[in-house]
């Protein structure tokens, strides 16, 4: 051979192994994915520590039993709704799954399913018997698991324990209408303690069974927080007891609600018992609720009751003028009247009745200032408080010290947005700071998120991070492998600023989603988030991770969540057919693994070959043919 003809027959070579070498995807033979195939009943978001073994158990549902060392209601609802899933897989009725023939599943390499024997008990044991009233930031959330020939979960507290079901039934997986579950050992405890998913119910209502159904798959994913962005701007729909003309004033005919109130309309308010019935579910999943209330921007809803809260916008000297673009007639809330404070205190005061977390969000961010600069009560208060005129920093700093005042009396802390440091204003560090800001997310954003964040930290405050997790914000393609990889910790900081990272949320806005749609654009967006919050650091291989989350993704399903596909393909449940990434047979050797590569359409491989041995075979005869 000339060395012409050996240069292309090694390049030949070595463009060969490369397809050899890798493995095809679902999106296309060229583009493959590098990760690891993950074992039937395999855990999102990934444990700690998690060592499965080949040998598998099975089970029958009706024959389990809980047996525990405490009789708190929040350990046996997790137990009822662990076994209640399992349920409504064996008899097809998973909410929102079309009906399926029992054993319709035809799992490759069956027959080789040997199992070592049944399990029959789940024990639990809690270290800290107390059965809390609620969920708190903080709260132990530490368990150890050992499937063996039963079950054994062992947590530092009762939240643990809801948290080990979930993973149970994760591990879990039918073959042939048979539960399986590999023989594992799990230690696990969250990497955050705040891990919070937030949603805006002001510019679009969501009812009381859709914020359910959202706590369900929160809990399933692990996240903790329920931040409810409850009012802003378009509506109040939170009923006030001590206010009720905040959201309905009046209501004497139709045509006169949008002016009279500040909810849509009366059908669309969350009433003190609906608040009290959406807490009370949230505590037996793990969900604490952190309500926001935010002012001073943001306020228009409050002012239809009671303008008088908000600041007279000018035009020149015309007062009530609006000047598009830059202010509304009113808008912000007005820093200079007593009586806006004590408005507030009573507000708050209702607040802290209804809702029970120890946090509240108090809002502050784009509190623009275009509307004071145009007051000339705004102006005339400034100069008399010795503010240099259009200093509103000072002004912000006024204000934000007396709301948070207000909220420490009564017993409260607080978590506000980012925006008053950003702007100069001086918030006492007893004030947590959730950091949104990013580059090109708003206008006015010029930096990156790991500035706004260093900022925060580098001052002293302890921060909620949501910068990479607005979440509303979707895009074409996998766009959750930009939240998947987004590393709080990916900033120059030092180990103590790094500790006053307490957690982060993923955001979903309303203005472009409602109640028709919200479900599936958050799922499985979300999930990358909780994994991120949840797992170590080193866990983040996108294409490990791609498979794992597919497979989440077909569970999701079938607790009648329609959470978007991340990859071609079906779940098992969406047309009565199997799904290649959910029904696995039980791993019990190498062998049995089976490779994305084998199963890519339009090969027209032959029994017992892969698409590498045809690429093997062609580069054979490619050479020889020379």
């Amino acid at each position: 051979m000339s060395r012409n003809e050996i240069t292309i027959v090694l390049v030949a070579f070595v463009a060969v192994w490369s397809l050899v070498s890798s493995e095809v995807d679902f999106i296309a033979e060229r583009l493959p994915l590098q990760g690891r195939r993950p074992r039937p009943g395999s855990p999102w978001p990934m444990p700690e520590e998690w060592k499965p073994e080949d040998a598998v158990w099975t089970f029958v549902t009706d024959r389990l039993t809980l047996s525990s060392d405490t009789s708190c209601d929040i350990v046996h609802d997790a137990y009822q709704r662990f076994v209640q899933r399992l349920r409504n897989v064996e008899s097809g009725t998973s909410p929102g799954d079309p009906d399926q023939p029992e054993g319709d599943e035809k799992p490759r390499n069956s027959s080789k399913v040997v199992a070592l024997g049944s399990l029959h008990v789940v024990r639990v044991e809690v270290k800290d018997t107390t059965c809390p009233e609620f969920p708190q930031y903080g709260a132990q959330e530490d368990y150890d698991m050992v499937i063996g020939a039963d079950v054994s979960l062992q947590a530092s507290s009762v939240w643990g324990v809801v948290w080990g079901f979930e993973t149970l039934g994760q591990l879990m997986y039918m073959v042939n209408g048979k539960w399986f579950i590999n023989k594992a050992v799990i230690h696990d405890k969250p990497r955050f303690s705040h891990r919070g998913l937030h949603l805006d119910t002001a510019r679009h209502f969501y009812s009381v069974d859709a914020i359910k159904k959202n706590l369900d798959v929160m809990s399933t994913n692990k996240l903790n927080v329920f931040h409810w962005h409850i009012v802003d701007a378009q509506s109040f729909p939170y009923e006030s007891t001590t206010f009720p003309n905040l959201t309905l004033q009046g209501c004497v005919t139709q045509s006169e609600i949008s002016t009279v109130q500040g909810a849509y309309s009366p059908r669309h308010v969350y009433k003190r018992a609906d608040v009290r019935d959406i807490i009370r579910y949230a505590r037996l999943r793990g969900v604490r609720i952190l309500p926001e209330f935010d002012t001073p921007g943001h306020a228009h809803s409050w002012g239809k009751a009671y303008p008088e809260l908000l600041t007279p916008c000018y035009d020149h000297d015309e007062k009530f003028k609006a000047v598009y673009s830059q202010h509304a007639e009113r808008e912000n809330f007005d820093p200079t009247r007593n009586s806006t404070f004590d408005f507030l205190s009573d507000f708050f005061a209702e607040v802290k009745e209804t809702f029970v977390d120890t946090f509240l969000h108090m809002g502050m961010d784009e509190a623009h200032y275009m509307c004071w600069n145009s007051s000339l009560e705004i102006t005339t208060f400034m100069a008399d408080q010795g503010m240099t005129r259009g200093d509103f920093s000072r002004l912000e700093s006024y204000y934000s010290q007396r709301l948070l005042d207000i909220v420490d009396h009564l017993d409260r802390r607080v978590l506000i947005w980012e925006d008053p440091i950003n702007n100069g204003a001086n918030v006492s560090l007893d004030a947590w700071i959730q950091v949104w800001k990013d580059k090109g997310q708003a206008l006015g954003n010029t930096s990156t998120w790991q500035v706004y964040l260093k900022e925060a930290v580098a001052k002293g405050y302890n921060v909620i991070f949501s910068s990479c997790w607005y979440i509303s914000k979707i895009s074409y393609g996998q766009d959750w492998k930009n939240y998947y990889l987004c590393e709080p910790h990916n900033i120059d900081a030092s180990q103590k600023e790094l500790s006053l990272i307490k957690g982060g949320e993923a955001c979903t806005w309303s203005e472009f989603i409602d109640e028709s749609n919200f479900l599936s654009v958050i799922w499985p967006r979300a999930s990358a988030v909780a994994e991120r919050l949840w797992s170590p650091g080193h866990v983040n291989n996108t294409d490990d991770a791609t498979f794992r989350l597919d497979q989440h993704r077909c569970r999701m399903l079938r607790q009648g969540i329609p959470a978007q596909p991340i990859l071609p393909g079906f779940c098992q449940d969406d047309y009565n057919t199997d799904n290649s990434l959910m029904h696995h047979t039980p791993v019990l050797d190498s062998s049995t693994t089976q490779k994305p590569g084998n199963t890519a359409p339009g090969f027209g491989v032959p029994p017992g070959w892969t698409s590498k041995s045809l690429y093997i075979v062609a580069f054979v005869l490619f050479f020889f043919n020379f």
